[in-house]
């Protein structure tokens, strides 16, 4: 509150300056302030540095560095270099940081061991390149959560075998290739990264067999992984179709949907999808067909054909050759589709596409 008054000393008016007064109420649960606020060393501990764009100055300074020209690159620059893949590879930027004694900060350090994720096939071929960055990891005292987790498992980040050690973790917990990205804040678009889904679906392999939780976790999240480019996609499509456990029914069944349902394979004998299986290993093709015919044999013959029918074993003898079947497809009249309707939405994932036929009752009509 402000107060202030007019006194009159011998009848004379003056003016007296305002006092203030401060009033103060309790603190209650009603009036307490429900905002609160974290130390500024707290923030950002735990969310990845954003990737910045190294200034063509800095660029320019570090080529003339490595031509041999006297040049000083200072810390700013050096906190933008350390970004690059081309700077953090070449033996010449950890020894100007040696011998000019600059200690790399978090943000830095984020930056240096991403660029050897990007170029993770060159990064292991030098022994000496992995020491490097391994020392300036381990000798991070900061307080980043990011760093120090890396930092307690550098055997999975900067180690030669370190894909295949974060693929079993991924493996063990059935952690999906975002969950891992995530919660290791690693570039899934890196070459580590690939070489991590590569490790982790050759040892995925070999535990899928009547395993239905390993092997949805294969075919819905690792082959679906949308970080393959499609050369790489076939050929580890090839390699889950030639596994040996392949023919499980569980495995079967679900990689039959996989490769149906993806929008760059689809039904290998339907015309319109035969360019997008170029490349693909043939003996994988051809067991995949082989599985998509035994499929709809099956489906026509046990579901679409009257109960006890097929009196001269026509599924008997189709099965037998099936092996040799090219294309194969279920014909439905309007009727078998409304009363097969339900059953065909249940293992739709199992085989491939079905036809349609007009002018009769049913695609197969009752014997006289």
């Amino acid at each position: 509150t402000v107060t202030g008054a007019y006194s009159t000393p011998n009848g004379a008016k003056q003016w007296h300056p305002p006092r203030f007064a401060l009033s103060f109420w309790p603190l209650t649960p009603q009036n307490r302030c429900s905002t609160t606020f974290g130390t500024g060393s707290s923030l950002g501990q735990d969310r990845p540095a954003a990737v910045p764009t190294c200034p063509d100055q800095y660029l320019r300074a570090w080529k003339a560095f490595s031509r041999g020209d006297p040049v000083e690159l200072g810390n700013r620059a050096v906190r933008y270099l350390a970004w690059e893949p081309d700077v953090v590879l070449d033996p010449r930027f950890h020894r100007y940081l040696r011998d000019a004694k600059v200690d790399l900060g978090a943000r830095s350090l984020q930056g240096l061991v991403r660029a050897c994720h990007l170029r993770w096939p060159e990064f292991v071929k030098s022994e000496a390149m992995q020491e490097f960055a391994a020392r300036r990891l381990r000798k991070y005292r900061g307080t980043n959560r990011i760093l120090t987790r890396w930092k307690e498992s550098i055997k999975v980040i900067l180690h030669v075998d370190g894909p295949e050690a974060l693929a079993a973790r991924m493996l063990e917990g059935l952690r999906t290739p975002q969950m891992t990205a995530s919660e290791w804040n690693v570039d899934a678009n890196s070459d580590y990264f690939g070489s991590a889904m590569r490790a982790l679906l050759k040892k995925a392999r070999t535990q899928w067999r009547g395993q239905a939780k390993v092997a949805e976790f294969v075919c819905q999240h690792v082959l679906a992984w949308e970080g393959w480019t499609m050369d790489q996609l076939k050929k580890e499509v090839s390699d889950s179709i030639l596994h040996p456990d392949a023919t499980d029914k569980i495995v079967n069944d679900l990689l039959k949907a996989f490769v149906l349902r993806h929008p760059k394979l689809g039904d290998p004998t339907y015309p319109a999808n035969r360019t997008n299986w170029l490349g693909v290993h043939p003996e994988a093709l051809r067991r995949l067909v082989e599985w998509l015919s035994k499929a709809n044999i099956t489906f026509f013959f046990e579901h679409v054909f009257a109960k006890g029918e097929d009196r001269h074993l026509r599924k008997r003898f189709w099965l037998r050759y099936v092996s040799h079947v090219v294309r194969s497809r279920a014909l439905l009249c309007p009727s078998d589709l409304a009363r097969l309707r339900n059953h065909i939405r249940q293992i739709g994932r199992e085989m491939g596409n079905f036809g349609m036929i007009r002018g009769y009752n049913r695609a197969c009509p009752k014997s006289s």
